[in-house]
């Protein structure tokens, strides 16, 4: 079975993947961010209002989708908009997300703080329409200008803090001042 896996997931990468050229920007021409975050992340809420408040503050604006693949209770309520969050049972047979939810999301910047390498990830990190991609795990035929890889203990705010610091760099010294932190 799991070279037919392989296989449909190859056609569907193929398929799905985004036609928009990437290219590493200059900090002062991202308006715009889309994040992909795991809710399972023991770090998940503080970062994801650090993060927030963070691109809020420099003027870009951010737009974030959730992998929760947790098993709810039937109590148990989800801590993010269903709209932007994909769940286990949404996934087909092979771990392939809709790919709704992943083609229409068109920012400048994409960033993804997920640290798996499910087939999910790939494929949303694959499919979204962004013009820069940073991304936390690199794999076969990655979609990402950037990987920031830190030890598997790092938090996700001190990883994204990491990010921080890489995109400072790449951005010409006018962008230096809009890169630091405020907080």
């Amino acid at each position: 079975m799991g070279a037919i896996v392989d296989y449909f997931r190859r056609k569907a990468l193929l398929k799905w993947a985004s036609p928009v050229r990437t290219e590493l920007l200059p900090f002062s021409s991202i308006a715009s961010v889309a994040l992909l975050m795991d809710v399972e992340d023991p770090s998940f809420a503080e970062a994801r209002d650090s993060i927030l408040a963070w691109f809020r503050s420099v003027g870009i604006k951010p737009d974030v989708h959730y992998f929760d693949f947790r098993k709810l209770e039937k109590n148990e309520l989800l801590t993010t908009s269903i709209q932007n969050t994909v769940l286990k049972k949404e996934l087909n047979w092979y771990g392939m997300p809709n790919p709704v939810r992943s083609v229409d999301i068109k920012a400048d910047l994409f960033i993804c703080l997920v640290d798996n390498d499910l087939f999910a990830t790939r494929f949303f990190s694959a499919s979204c329409r962004c013009r820069f991609k940073i991304g936390r795990r690199s794999w076969e035929n990655s979609p990402f200008d950037l990987v920031v890889s830190t030890g598997s203990d790092a938090t996700t705010l001190q990883v994204f803090n990491k990010m921080k610091e890489y995109m400072a760099a790449i951005s010409p010294a006018a962008d230096s001042e809009k890169t630091e932190d405020n907080a």
